[in-house]
């Protein structure tokens, strides 16, 4: 990772967490074992049993969020935060507090409040935070400046002279609550939007000039449709700040599988390969759980059926069933917030189990939904039970004798194809490895190799593309199919202009290479097949000659 810009200091620590996290047990290997950048994941108000074996670094979907901690003035509820910190701590993964400052999502008392009582909750909040959990790696200091201001913007110094003089506040008392955290911007619309990107960058360049920024964070939400050049772009722009970027928040949204699959294979490198980005976070990847329903990558959930509840409890039933676990789920409270479900127990393979014995209650009221071992739902949300095969039966009541409760049956172990590639695109090298070959190695025609300009690696490299199908041809072993970076390591003194082939077929036709008097990378995203892959770099007609070659690299 790179180095903070005001605390390398605190960088080591960072550092040893993610270290200690790549050695843990291989039953707990999460993808990016190993790699220089992490690939984290969203944590609710309980720990996935599967969270480990993907995953390497810790963000509290919404237990840090002020709203949730502190939705009655002065009394906290840190249950679901300390549960995910907590669990980043045992298991060595870096931890982001997400967040202290948003417009939304606060605690509904505050608004309400004169001015100088808003500053000095605020800062308590801030105080709460640093008391409690006195070494968090990173924060989220401000989320969504430019979408959503607080009800409390004024009180912290509104736009004042700079236009964001709230924000500057907010990471004034962060630095002196955190001083040895990493403090982040994170907002969503920046990647997709060069306008947004460039407003969001006046913000951390006002940060960045008072010392108070060490990396940026982006969203990764919305980037489905989003144009890659933009995305890439928008990157490089970032990246010229000097502070590293954290990709949060990631989630691609699609129900067709195949679909998602293109997209992952198309953004994900984009993100997690970029020279200024130390680490990537998903947001969610449960079934059932995620906030955008097809954005899910593990789990598959098919619905048994729908009943409307009576006032008395009575047994309702399901044929057939054949479950890894079973999920009763109140759908139909969003509306007043009036409707609630009891539930006493389900049967099933003559097995029964009671309802407050169950660990997983995502619509138990606990100052926000979510909790567990209650009999209750109190909002939408689901109580999860074993699964079993045979006749299901639930027994459960409504309060009102309108709820309806929808029963499905789970299987929390099918991956999605995106999450398979995933899999394969980290098992090949992806994002810190992959498979190099020296180009003076390969097949050569019109070409020759040469060893005079300084900064080759091997015995040296291929030049001579003076003519119309002068080419390079490597061949590349691959464990594993799919979409990889293919990188080309060459100098030029001017620009030039190359086409790629892989196994036969045209990749780039007269890829463009800006000119560079010492040996560079140039990256793109080919398909690969497992095994052999032959790969041919070649002067196509009307492109410029010249050039030489060092390496071509499958994967980061």
């Amino acid at each position: 990772m790179k180095t903070p810009h005001r605390h390398p200091a605190r960088l080591p620590r960072l550092l040893a967490a993610a270290a200690a996290a790549f050695v843990i047990s291989s039953a707990d290997a999460q993808l990016a074992q190993g790699k220089p950048k992490f690939l984290g994941n969203a944590m609710g108000n309980y720990v996935p049993p599967s969270f480990n074996t993907y995953w390497n670094q810790v963000t509290p979907g919404n237990s840090g969020k002020w709203g949730s901690v502190e939705g009655t003035r002065d009394v906290m509820n840190w249950v679901a935060l300390d549960l995910a910190y907590n669990h980043a701590v045992a298991s060595n993964f870096p931890f982001k507090e997400h967040t202290l400052v948003w417009g939304m999502q606060a605690p509904g008392w505050i608004a309400a409040l004169p001015a100088a009582e808003q500053v000095a909750e605020v800062e308590e909040w801030f105080a709460a935070v640093a008391a409690r959990y006195p070494a968090l790696d990173q924060i989220d200091v401000v989320n969504e400046p430019l979408h959503v201001i607080p009800s409390y913007a004024a009180a912290l110094g509104g736009s004042g002279a700079t236009g964001w003089d709230w924000v500057i506040w907010s990471f004034q008392k962060a630095r002196q609550h955190f001083p040895n955290s990493e403090l982040l911007l994170n907002d969503y619309g920046i990647l997709g939007s060069k306008r947004n990107t460039a407003e969001y960058i006046k913000i951390i360049n006002l940060l960045k000039e008072r010392g108070l920024i060490d990396a940026i964070g982006v969203q990764g939400h919305g980037l489905e449709y989003a144009q890659s050049s933009t995305i890439q772009a928008n990157l490089n722009s970032l990246a010229t700040t000097g502070l590293p970027i954290y990709v949060t928040e990631l989630d691609l949204e699609h129900a067709d599988d195949a679909t998602q699959l293109s997209m992952y294979q198309r953004v994900f490198p984009l993100l997690y390969e970029h020279p200024g980005v130390v680490g990537v976070t998903l947001w969610g990847y449960l079934v059932g759980e995620h906030w955008k329903p097809d954005a899910y990558l593990l789990g598959r959930v098919t619905t048994l059926g729908s009943v409307t509840l009576t006032t008395s409890f009575q047994d309702y039933t399901f044929a057939n069933v054949n479950a890894v676990k079973i999920r009763a789920a109140l759908t139909n409270d969003d509306t007043d917030n009036a409707r609630d479900i009891e539930i006493d127990y389900i049967v099933l393979n003559g097995v029964t189990h009671q309802a407050e014995n169950q660990e997983i209650n995502t619509g138990v009221w606990s100052g926000t939904c979510g909790g567990s071992f209650s009999q209750w739902l109190h909002c939408n949300g689901y109580i999860e039970f074993p699964g079993g095969a045979g006749t299901l039966t639930i027994r459960a009541r409504g309060v009102l004798g309108t709820e309806v409760m929808q029963v499905a049956a789970v299987d929390d172990t099918s991956e999605r194809p995106a999450l398979q590639w995933l899999r394969s695109y980290f098992g090949m090298g992806g994002g810190g490895g992959g498979t190099t070959v020296q180009a003076e190695s390969g097949t050569l025609g019109g070409t020759t190799t040469a060893a005079t300009r300084a900064g080759y690696t091997g015995t040296g490299y291929v030049t001579g593309f003076d003519v119309y199908n002068d080419y390079v041809e490597v061949n590349v072993s691959l464990p594993a199919s799919g979409s990889f970076p293919l990188v080309v390591r060459y100098a030029a003194d001017s620009a030039i202009a190359r086409t790629f082939r892989v196994n036969g077929s045209v990749v780039r036709k007269n890829f463009s290479l800006p000119a560079s008097a010492t040996f560079t990378e140039a990256t793109f995203n080919a398909n690969f097949v497992a095994g052999n892959n032959v790969i041919r770099i070649y002067v196509d007609r009307g492109a410029s000659p010249g050039g030489d070659i060092d390496s071509i690299r499958v994967g980061n």
